[in-house]
């Protein structure tokens, strides 16, 4: 459940960040919609309203790039081939720290990058990764 919830939480942080809302607006929404003033005390059903909300009034979560979905793909290969031990979007994210030296790829040559390891390490690794 906490997983799930952390999620939410993050979606519901991406919409108020896509929505230019201010703190004081944000956490007035909050206590509209259930009585709390805060994220992190509430349960799952609450989250799901308030996100429910946000992309009522306009939030549109930004669908994955074609090379983010690569990255994954590739991703998800090698730890069906045992070189991953942590198939999680966390991990993921935390190879693609490691590699690039910051949090988020902007650029599509960052991508790139990240796609031509992922590439190599399958090779080494003996994967086949051309249907991705």
């Amino acid at each position: 459940m906490a997983r799930a919830t952390a999620g939410l939480i993050k979606a519901i942080h991406a919409g108020k960040r896509s929505l230019g809302m201010d703190n004081e607006t944000y956490r007035a929404m909050l206590i509209n919609l259930t009585g709390r003033e805060s994220c992190s005390g509430m349960t799952a059903d609450e989250l799901k309203k308030v996100l429910a909300h946000l992309r009522q009034v306009g939030f549109a979560p930004k669908p994955p790039s074609p090379q983010e979905r690569k990255i994954r793909a590739l991703w998800l290969l090698l730890h069906e081939a045992g070189q991953v031990k942590d198939a999680s979007f966390k991990a993921m994210r935390g190879y693609i720290r490691r590699m690039l030296r910051h949090d988020s790829p902007a650029a599509s040559n960052e991508l790139a990058q990240v796609i031509e390891t992922l590439k190599a390490w399958c090779r080494r690794a003996g994967v086949e990764y051309e249907g991705c």
